[in-house]
């Protein structure tokens, strides 16, 4: 089973279903501090949006 050998890869085809696949790759070089003000942009939308920040489970 896929999802014992890869255990977020359930979390990689959720992106990719939820479209956001081209977002993720577009932050991909990012120092940290661009991660960071990238990630509070993402907040701040999903707030205008009705939607909670985003907690992120892993470190």
């Amino acid at each position: 089973m896929i999802s014992k050998q890869y255990p977020h890869a359930d979390d990689l085809l959720a992106l990719k279903d939820a479209g956001v696949t081209q977002i993720a790759m577009r932050a991909v070089g990012l120092s940290p501090r661009g991660l960071r003000f990238a990630s509070a942009l993402l907040d701040q939308l999903r707030l205008m949006e009705g939607l909670p920040p985003k907690q992120s489970d892993r470190a």
